[in-house]
């Protein structure tokens, strides 16, 4: 917890972190804009400027972490602005509202799980400013939102410039930047005893810029759960640009806090409604540098360097004697990519990247038993324009040496994991994955996209199937088809077909297994396939001050049983979302709905049981006291006090109300 650092040393973090980006000085702002979001100097949609709702014309020279033209409907960009109506704090809070998000929320080890379009295994990767992590489901529920510009959420899993692997998309954290002097305070209380407490402060000039964040959140979690939690978050960035062709960032995040892990209820097994578990600190240091470098506007070269180091106590008090685990991880990212115009219609960009992972006590499942992995990645992009076409393709091929992993080979039973002999000192077999896309702008309003994917999954290292043996490896091949319609009077439109198919796919299987006091979550390998529709929709302010948005997502999943393919239930159906944003003078009101159709799933209980088929409404609004710069608000979330339940045994902690002030110092 926070109360155990002595004070010496959390003031040690923050001068630390103020030494480190004092110097630094920031890249101007309209270079930061092209380098973040890939914009070039010529916007290819006109749009209102009080509303970031087209995507201007890409430039993949200025910023080479830009998708493929072809991605661009699977791409959901989720502002500041829409995370501060919404009232999400976190990281998962946030990504609700994205096409086809589904959120499963529990009380084991990884609270909350991400996905979209249905698709569980593997879940979307995360970057911290597009530096991949490779360990990092059990921090997004943690993640605070309030030092972000915005999350950048690939859905489709054709991720070759984002991911070395996992064909499952990809989340894009982007930190946020100042653009002048400030600096604000935030207090919030309500419901379950939760308090919030934020202060940043930030500054910038031409070539410079810095931004300084911290905040305490903490809540006591609804009456006999075990569901306390307290978090504090720690953010630093610095900007530089030593010349016009060079800009230098760097961001550092520290998490220090403590998670009771809640307990379940019926239908549940009694050993998930009894468990009194703890993670006692929870701790993360996350960094990531980049350099980019933009001699002439042919060439340009991105350096991306990120050190993640997380330490977490858990703590099982049921047994006699309770059980203490130090369960740590770090690892080392290096990532090259260099993008150059072969032609004035054609731009190649090639890349490498290296992940170095160890966990030396192992993590989660595995705890006492040494992981270490080190993957190697290489990537090649080509892109070529026909007038109003934009064709690519590009492979990326991925190999992971194991050094060490304790893991594998427990032939059926977990009984003797302990006597497991690791594997040492080998190669995993190499993984392929390719993508082929074409875009066509029919006018300045309205594009054509289509992608197609292919590769390899392979599982996620420490996961075992129902026979206690490491899944088989994953065929996956997915097809995207979209339409993207927006002007600057209305907004934008887009609707986007996919397939999805999955050949030998990875799924969990419903069983769990107590493993040395753990329980773990068992796998299957099955035949799975998906085909779905998304459609989204954004308006730019109507009626004067007043904008809507929404988007349905319905699948149809498949999974093979007893010799042919039938429908999934454990997946959603449907998934929805809308939002309506009204302002009048100084006060706003905003409501926003949620909506996921009904499912199964036996985890947790041994038989299926009905999950979904609900809708959660949150109502935030507010009032600004203009001449003192203060912003009084409050929140609504599950206005209904629905049970909402994803997850068999752990329910939505019902309906939670809180007030709030925001105070930006002038």
């Amino acid at each position: 917890m926070l109360g155990q650092w002595p004070a010496s040393k959390l003031a040690g973090v923050v001068v630390w972190c103020v030494m480190l980006i004092g110097p630094a000085a920031g890249v101007t702002a309209s270079e930061t804009d092209r380098e973040e979001t890939g914009t070039a100097e010529e916007p290819r949609y006109t749009l209102e400027p009080a509303e970031v709702i087209g995507r201007p014309w890409r430039d993949p020279i200025t910023a080479p972490r830009t998708p493929s033209a072809a991605l661009e409907p699977a791409i959901t960009i989720v502002p500041r602005s829409e995370i501060a109506s919404r009232g999400a704090q976190t990281l998962v809070a946030a990504l609700e509202h994205v096409p086809g998000a589904w959120v499963e929320t529990r009380g084991r080890k990884v609270k909350q799980f991400f996905s979209v379009r249905g698709q569980t295994y593997p879940y979307p990767d995360f970057a911290l400013d597009g530096a991949w992590q490779r360990e990092f489901h059990e921090l997004p529920y943690f993640f605070a939102t309030a030092d972000l510009d915005r999350l950048e959420v690939l859905r489709s899993g054709a991720a070759l410039l984002a991911s070395p692997f996992g064909l499952a998309g990809v989340v894009d954290i982007v930190p946020r930047r100042p653009q002048a002097h400030e600096a604000a305070v935030e207090l919030q209380y309500g419901s379950m005893e939760t308090y919030r407490i934020h202060a940043s402060h930030g500054d910038a000039g031409a070539t410079w810029a810095y931004a300084l964040g911290a905040q305490q959140s903490s809540t006591a979690g609804p009456e006999d759960r075990h569901a306390a939690e307290q978090m504090f978050h720690l953010r630093g960035s610095g900007y530089w640009e030593p010349t016009p062709e060079l800009a230098l960032q760097t961001h550092i995040f520290v998490l220090d806090g403590s998670r009771e892990l809640a307990q379940a209820v019926p239908p549940a097994g009694a050993r998930f409604r009894n468990a009194v578990q703890t993670y006692d600190p929870f701790r993360a240091a996350l960094v990531t540098s980049s350099l980019h470098y933009h001699p002439d506007n042919r060439t340009s070269a991105l350096v991306q360097m990120s050190y993640a180091d997380r330490r977490h106590t858990f703590t099982d008090a049921e047994p006699d004697p309770p059980t203490t685990a130090q369960e740590e991880d770090r690892e080392i990212t290096l990532n090259v990519l260099g993008a150059r115009a072969l032609s004035a219609h054609n731009t190649l960009r090639l890349g490498v990247l290296y992940n170095n992972w160890v966990a030396p006590n192992g993590k989660r499942f595995y705890v006492g038993r040494r992981c270490a992995l080190e993957t190697y990645s290489a990537i090649i992009v080509n892109e070529h324009r026909w007038g109003a076409w934009v064709g690519d393709a590009g492979v990326r091929f991925s190999k992971t040496r194991i050094d060490e992993y304790g893991g594998f080979n427990i032939e059926g039973s977990g009984a003797g994991f302990g006597n497991v002999e690791p594997i040492m000192d080998t190669w995993e077999p190499g993984v392929w994955s390719g993508t082929l896309g074409a875009a066509y702008y029919l006018s300045q309003t309205l594009s054509f996209h289509m992608n197609v994917g292919s590769g390899l999954v392979r599982p996620r290292s420490g996961t075992l199937d129902t026979a206690g043996e490491v899944p088989a490896d994953e065929w996956r091949t997915q097809l995207d088809l979209g339409l993207m319609a927006q002007h600057s009077r209305w907004g934008q439109a887009q609707a986007t077909v996919f397939w999805l198919d999955q050949r030998d796919a990875i799924g969990l299987s419903g069983d769990s297994r107590e493993l040395e006091g753990r329980v773990l979550e068992l796998y299957v390998n099955r035949d799975q396939d998906q085909l779905g529709l998304e459609l989204e929709a954004r308006s730019v302010p109507l009626v004067g001050a007043v904008t809507a948005y929404a988007n349905f997502t319905a699948m149809r999943s498949r999974a093979r049983s007893d010799g042919s393919m039938k429908r999934n239930a454990e997946k959603p159906r449907y998934v929805g979302a809308a939002g309506l944003s009204g302002s009048h003078a100084d006060a706003d009101l905003n409501l926003f709905a949620k909506y996921i159709s009904g499912y199964r799933n036996s985890r947790f209980v041994g038989t299926p049981v009905d999950l979904g088929g609900f809708v959660s409404l949150t109502l935030t609004g507010g009032y600004r006291l203009a001449a003192h710069g203060i912003r009084l608000f409050w929140e609504a979330e599950n206005m209904l006090d629905g049970d909402l339940i994803t997850v068999p045994g752990y329910p939505d902690y019902g309906r939670r109300l809180a007030l709030g002030l925001r105070w930006e110092l002038r």
